[in-house]
């Protein structure tokens, strides 16, 4: 007997992947500056670092929308994969809804980050000139980690699936395989 409360199929409601990834708007994109009429080349070059700025701050929003867009469709497709296999092979309970939730994040967030990886590459410009590891490698190598504990948990390799639990027993005797 377990000391969980077995649901009946379809019963974990799928979480609302916008508060998880929120949506976001972008502001109006910033437009390149005109030199004016007895600008000095001091205060137009100055104006022109102010864009340069406003454009890297643009940028990074329309790569956060693009991730947080992409992470929603990922966990998403994840959840309901993953969900109806494991109602029907180990039965699921409410307290597993947390567990499923950050397993389909964490695979969301793997998925990005790789697909910024090959946007980027994996060595990045630094700030010092030169070039240095992608920052996101060590988070992608974090979230690896993290996705090997949640497939234990949630037996989805064929390894970890050994010591679960299956699905409770009906107690019918209409099986022909029932001892």
């Amino acid at each position: 007997m377990t000391d969980s409360v077995q649901m009946p199929p379809g019963y974990l409601p799928e979480p609302e992947w916008t508060q998880v990834f929120p949506a976001m708007s972008l502001k109006k994109k910033p437009q390149p500056p005109e030199p004016r009429e007895g600008e000095s080349a001091e205060r137009f070059e100055n104006r022109e670092q102010r864009y340069e700025n406003q454009m890297d701050r643009y940028e990074a929003q329309v790569t956060a929308k693009r991730m947080a867009e992409t992470s929603r469709k990922v966990a998403e497709g994840c959840w309901r994969r993953v969900v109806p296999i494991l109602e029907r092979a180990i039965g699921l309970s409410e307290v597993d809804m947390d567990v499923l939730q950050d397993y389909c994040v964490t695979v969301a967030r793997i998925v990005v980050a790789e697909q910024e990886v090959s946007r980027q590459g994996m060595l990045v410009p630094s700030n010092r000139g030169g070039t240095v590891k992608n920052p996101l490698l060590p988070a992608l190598a974090q979230y690896r980690g993290q996705i090997k504990t949640y497939i234990g948990q949630l037996g989805l390799s064929p390894a970890a699936r050994v010591g679960l639990p299956g699905k409770p027993d009906d107690d019918d005797d209409d099986d022909l395989f029932d001892a």
